[in-house]
């Protein structure tokens, strides 16, 4: 996806909303959505058990990173233990051992250095 970076003085953002009212719906829509995603990701982070976050965190790079391939999604970037640990707020010793398991529920496999995530649809909850 291209990124476009532009700066504006607040009365002229509230200007151009004023003018643009379908440039102010998207962009209203776009807040509530990273809204409602962040407390979704704290709500996750704060009270879920290591393995609900790590589910949590591959069904979101599966979103935005995976492909589908047959009945899986394969997630498109390489993402170490280390990282995720850190991501998490856990020991990278917890994360290995917790994919691990995950692994073994059939929600998620390991091909080489990318993920595969059982399809969304089996995994909404």
């Amino acid at each position: 996806d291209e990124t476009i970076f532009c700066v504006a003085t607040r009365k002229k953002l509230f200007q151009l909303l004023a003018d643009q009212p379908k440039v102010a719906s998207q962009l209203i829509s776009q807040l509530f959505e990273n809204l409602f995603e962040a407390r979704e990701r704290v709500a996750v982070l704060a009270t879920g058990n290591v393995e609900d976050k790590l589910i949590y965190l591959f069904k979101t790079l599966g979103k935005k990173y995976g492909i589908p391939v047959g009945k899986k999604i394969k997630i498109m970037t390489h993402i170490t233990h280390e990282e995720i640990a850190q991501m998490i707020g856990v020991s990278r010793e917890t994360v290995t051992k917790t994919i691990n398991k995950i692994i073994k529920t059939g929600l998620l496999s390991r091909h080489g250095k990318t993920y595969h995530l059982s399809s969304q649809k089996q995994i909404s909850s």
